[in-house]
């Protein structure tokens, strides 16, 4: 990379004065006449131009990359992230027998099923929760259900990966 290029004006002493020389055909031609030197412009040349050109480029090829990144990253932030939600189980029978089991409908779609459901447990009534048990995973859902005695139980869960 070639280095940075701070760009001057021309400056004269007398900007826009000209001369004028007449012709015999009846044409004009303009000289400039600017007086001294205030301040030399920066050359308007190939080196200049071409310097630009390969910035620009250079740029548009960072740019291109950058999203290149982006979008990996946003492709395996999508096998990570995952949806979290609360579920209240009830249980009407009386233990050991336990009918707590319910769906959780995923609120985004899985490309499979290899994911992954963390459950805490936020709340429960009287008695024992035991086991929270997943089960019957499917793209867009599965069940849950705990075996212990408690007639409510109210879970947190988060469900993380399924997607390619």
């Amino acid at each position: 990379m070639t280095d940075r290029t701070f760009w001057q004006n021309h400056v004269t002493e007398y900007a826009g004065r000209y001369s004028v020389v007449e012709h015999e055909d009846g044409t004009i031609t303009l000289i400039p006449v600017e007086g001294d030197i205030v301040q030399q412009g920066t050359p308007q040349d190939e080196t200049n131009f071409n310097a630009l050109e390969e910035r620009a480029w250079e740029a548009g090829q960072l740019a291109a990359e950058n999203a290149r990144v982006l979008i990996h990253h946003d492709l395996a932030l999508r096998k990570v992230v995952g949806e979290s939600g609360v579920i209240t189980l009830n249980n009407s029978q009386e233990y050991p027998f336990n009918d707590s089991k319910q769906t959780v409908a995923l609120k985004q779609r899985r490309d499979n099923v290899n994911y992954i459901v963390k459950v805490d447990i936020a709340a429960v009534g009287t008695g024992c929760v035991g086991d929270v048990v997943i089960s019957d995973k499917q793209v867009n859902g599965f069940k849950v259900e705990y075996t212990g005695s408690v007639k409510q139980a109210k879970l947190c869960y988060i469900v993380e990966g399924g997607m390619n």
